[in-house]
Order: structure tokens, then sequence, then C-alpha cells
């Protein structure tokens, strides 16, 4: 296993996660 090639971590998965849930309860609200 190459050190260069590191798995994205959980946190960036569950920002972009929440920050889609954000946008989309933003556009549903208006």
């Amino acid at each position: 296993m190459n050190a260069t090639v590191v798995p994205p971590r959980p946190g960036v998965r569950t920002g972009l996660a929440v920050l889609l849930l954000a946008v989309w309860g933003h556009r549903a609200v208006r």
C-alpha cells in the first residue's frame, strides 16, 4: 500500500453531505 494513496476521510464526505442537505433545505424552503 502506497502512503501517497490515502482514502478520503469520512469527515470530508460527511461535510459534503451536510452541505448538500443544507442547500437542498434552502431550496426547498424558498
